[in-house]
């Protein structure tokens, strides 16, 4: 058992790293006496970097959180990292004599890119992580870099588009490290999992959960939402862009452990209202009124068809062009057109979908450098009305389909 253990193997489109069958440490020890919930903090391998440090920091906030409120009581913490594309750690973080200590269960060796983004090898490292935890139920933070439920051949294309706008030097707006676009190692996206992928191994091995926190960008929209509803009741996430930094985990890390979702949005508001770079938005959705919600979609899309023209009228939350990611809300009231019981309809649905939102008057994108006005926002976005390439896929999610078709 080691204190401040993680400082010491150094500094995640969403990114996940799946266990290996080889590893250099002793099986884990016996199950662990079962308790009430566990926060499992999901931090798969991402390219290093400043993303690494930032996760190392998100997990030292928690366990300042953890030493505010005297401990853990019958609860559990536990930590997936990967400290490099090879190499893992399973830690379980306990509360002794008034501060936190690490105990490194397991470290895997030899991962692969396809150990990181199979369901198969997901599933591997879940159950790991279940039988570390033994709980009732769960709640999961996953930490990495990402881009909402865009395939993987898009994800690709979008690197090597960023890679041609740096280099013609196309932007020139204020440079901010975001949790933007994938394990990009030397631009490679192989170790870009599909959500779809996801939502399996989880309904494989944790069945649901509580909550899914994505400390990651983009994360925040419809279609992803629409295939995570079955394994999940909450979804913590961004809509735009994170910053670097992530979530203030010192301050809204117990509110993990009570499922205080109202707790989690104001302790980003107020963090980030006052942060040197004042860039955020983060939202609640809640998976049991998806149904609804595509219900009264579908009513609309039979009804009304959006207009070229009023596309650029829409409020944008990226830095894509053309834009990938609209907020919802104001998607649907240009969409309806002066249909105002039809808006409203969706409107008020949108209020049960999202019950806790936040965001600070503007958001940053990496991808442009850009710093936007939100004068409209839902809590979630759609990539309906995207004209954009790298979206092309929309009409195969299960969001179109259900809402479409």
């Amino acid at each position: 058992m080691k204190k401040h253990f993680l400082a010491l193997f150094g500094i995640l489109p969403v990114i996940f790293l799946a266990s290996c069958h080889h590893h250099d440490t002793p099986e884990p020890e016996p199950t662990p006496v079962m308790v009430d919930k566990a926060v499992v903090m999901y931090m798969p391998w991402s390219g290093g970097g400043s993303i690494y440090s930032a996760c190392l920091k998100n997990i030292q906030a928690m366990e300042t959180a953890v030493e505010y409120r005297k401990g853990l009581g019958n609860t559990r913490l536990i930590v997936f990292i990967a400290s490099t594309a090879n190499r893992a750690h399973l830690i379980d973080i306990k509360y002794e004599n008034g501060e936190c200590v690490e105990d490194t269960l397991k470290t895997y060796e030899y991962l692969r890119s396809t150990d990181y983004t199979s369901v198969n090898g997901m599933i591997s490292l879940f159950k790991d992580i279940k039988d570390a935890a033994n709980a009732k139920t769960y709640g999961m933070v996953v930490s990495a870099h990402g881009t909402g439920w865009l395939p993987n051949k898009s994800v690709q294309a979008a690197l090597s588009k960023k890679k041609m706008m740096k280099r013609v030097g196309e932007f020139e707006g204020e440079i901010l490290e975001t949790r933007y676009f994938g394990t990009a190692v030397n631009g490679d996206a192989s170790f870009h999992t599909e959500v779809a992928d996801f939502e399996a191994a989880l309904a494989n091995t944790f069945r649901h959960l509580d909550f899914l926190l994505f400390d990651d960008c983009y994360m925040q929209n419809i279609e992803t939402a629409f295939i995570l509803k079955n394994v999940t009741d909450y979804i913590v996430a961004s809509t735009c862009e994170v910053l670097m930094i992530g979530l203030p985990y010192a301050t809204v890390g117990g509110c993990l452990f009570n499922n205080d979702y109202a707790g989690i949005v104001n302790g980003f508001y107020d963090f980030f209202i006052d942060y040197v770079n004042p860039y955020g938005t983060l939202s609640v959705v809640k998976t049991s009124e998806l149904d609804e919600t595509a219900r009264i979609m579908k009513e609309i899309n039979s009804r009304k068809k959006i207009k070229q023209d009023d596309i650029q009228t829409i409020q944008e939350l990226d830095g894509y062009g053309p834009t990938v990611f609209f907020d919802m809300g104001s998607y649907v009231r240009v969409l309806c057109d002066e249909d105002q019981v039809l808006y409203n309809n969706m409107k008020a649905q949108l209020e049960k979908l999202v019950p806790y939102k936040c965001h600070t008057p503007m958001f940053y994108s990496a991808e442009d450098y850009s710093k936007t006005v939100i004068s409209e926002y839902s809590g979630i976005t759609c990539s309906d009305p995207s004209l954009n390439e790298q979206a092309s896929d929309k009409n195969k999610t299960l969001w179109w389909r259900a809402t479409h078709e």
